[in-house]
C-alpha cells in the first residue's frame, strides 16, 4: 500500500494526458473532499489532490 500510496500519482501523471488528468481527476478530488469519513476516502481524496497538484506544477 505504501507503494502505491508513493508512486501512483506520478504515474498518472507521466502517462495520462494533462487534459484528461485535470478533468477527471479534479472532478474526483472535488467529490472527495466531502467524503473523508473513513480511510479509504481520504486515501482517494489524497491520490485525486496529488495527481492534479503534479499535474498543475509540472
Amino acid at each position: 500500500m505504501e507503494y502505491i500510496k508513493r508512486e501512483l500519482s506520478g504515474i498518472i501523471n507521466k502517462y495520462a494526458k494533462p487534459s484528461y488528468v485535470k478533468r477527471f481527476f479534479y472532478t474526483q478530488a472535488g467529490y472527495y473532499k466531502g467524503l473523508t469519513e473513513y480511510a479509504a476516502q481520504r486515501y482517494l481524496y489524497t491520490l485525486t489532490h496529488n495527481v492534479v497538484k503534479g499535474i498543475a506544477h509540472g
